[in-house]
């Protein structure tokens, strides 16, 4: 038999040994590989965080921007056009730190609420870069119908009526001349005639010396079937006055009423004698349709003139050459005399105010045009966020 020969085959001890000390270095270096990977993912997670961060604050702030855009530059020829589900893009731009808005229009309404539309803004904000933020808020608004204010006759009342001497109450329309050609608000309208005089079931009309009520029909009374006569009035009375332009005290008495402009050559709407220029296509004011609120009783006894929405919570008087176009709502007794015209649609609203008169040369005249470019021109038109629950921010 042979002998084995010396050194061949593998060694036993050592070999195990080298071999797991491989097996260690390879799973310590796996292990280390690991722990760094880690801290890189972690490490890299929160630079996101905090990138992520301050773009989502100002991508935040971005969308309140565009919702201040939005909510400060209406185009109401947009919202007449715009149907229940449908929606329009209301604003786009970008702030000077980089950041966008995007903002869009959608009326929610069913067009089965008689006197009130219902939008939802949705502004969108963004910022730039690899871990650019996006955040949305939305505002929820309603806007009083124009058709449901006013006015289907020259003159309403909850009282009764005088008409006397050369005056003349004229439910036909009359579109304002100078205004034709310059307001969108009357570019499209066909002259209709209604009443002249809309009276509830208790008041009386009268017209003495030679007064005159025109119209078709000259007085109308819509009956039990109709309810009381002026609610929608006194309903919309307290939201107007609470967006007055011009706020005056009660028992104010004005002199001559007129346009007035800044050194800056701006309207000066801050004057309370400054109710526009109607009939001075080219002047400043001429575009400016206030809301003008009076607490208690108004009387204006000088010349001059104005435009807009007049609100009177108590009587009012009116006397001189005087000329206003638009609506006019009291909720006391109307006295009107001399060289008055009021052109649009007048409301007197208040039952226990007695017996309004109309005397003198004075003239209320019915007129689509005026009222209606009243309406667009002030605030009231608007839309405007509900009371509650008006604002929410939208989450992905």
């Amino acid at each position: 038999m042979s002998e084995p020969v010396q050194g061949s085959g593998p060694p036993t001890g050592s070999w195990r040994r080298e071999g797991f000390a491989v097996v260690v270095t390879v799973f310590a270096i796996v292990i280390i590989g690991a722990v760094i990977a880690g801290g890189y993912f972690v490490a890299y997670q929160q630079f996101r965080i905090g990138s992520a961060g301050p773009a989502a604050s100002s991508a935040f702030y971005a969308a309140e921007a565009g919702l201040g855009a939005a909510l400060s530059g209406w185009d109401v020829e947009v919202l007449d056009l715009l149907g229940p589900g449908e929606s329009v893009g209301l604003a786009a731009g970008e702030l000077e730190t980089g950041e966008r808005y995007e903002v869009v229009l959608t009326r929610t309404d069913t067009a089965q609420f008689w006197d009130v539309d219902f939008y939802v803004i949705v502004s969108t904000g963004m910022t730039r870069g690899p871990w650019g933020g996006r955040r949305q808020v939305a505002t929820l608004l309603r806007r009083q119908r124009p058709d449901s204010l006013c006015c289907d006759s020259a003159l309403r009342s909850q009282g009764g009526v005088t008409v006397s001497g050369e005056a003349r109450v004229d439910g036909n329309d009359h579109p304002p001349e100078p205004w034709l050609a310059v307001r969108s608000a009357c570019a499209d309208l066909t002259s209709t005639s209604g009443p002249g005089v809309t009276l509830a079931d208790t008041g009386s009309v009268g017209l003495l010396d030679g007064g005159i009520i025109a119209g078709d029909p000259p007085v109308w009374r819509p009956g039990d079937a109709q309810g009381d006569l002026l609610p929608p009035a006194e309903r919309w009375f307290d939201e107007a006055a609470a967006l007055a332009d011009v706020a005056l005290a009660g028992g104010s008495r004005l002199g001559e009423i007129g346009p007035a402009v800044g050194d800056d050559g701006e309207c000066a709407g801050s004057l309370p004698t400054n109710w526009g220029a109607p009939e001075s296509p080219g002047h400043a004011c001429f575009d400016y349709m206030p809301v003008i609120h009076v607490a208690g009783d108004l009387s204006i006894e000088g010349g001059g003139g104005g435009q807009g929405i007049l609100l009177v919570e108590g009587d009012l008087e009116v006397g001189g050459d005087f000329k206003f176009y638009g609506v006019v709502v009291t909720g006391g007794r109307l006295r009107v005399g001399d060289r008055v015209r009021l052109t649009g649609g007048v409301s007197v609203y208040g039952g226990s105010g007695g017996v309004s008169e109309v005397g003198g040369w004075a003239v209320i005249e019915r007129s689509e045009c005026a009222v209606r470019a009243a309406l667009r021109g002030s605030k009231l038109y608007l839309p405007h966020p509900l009371a509650d629950l008006a604002w929410v921010e939208i989450l992905d």
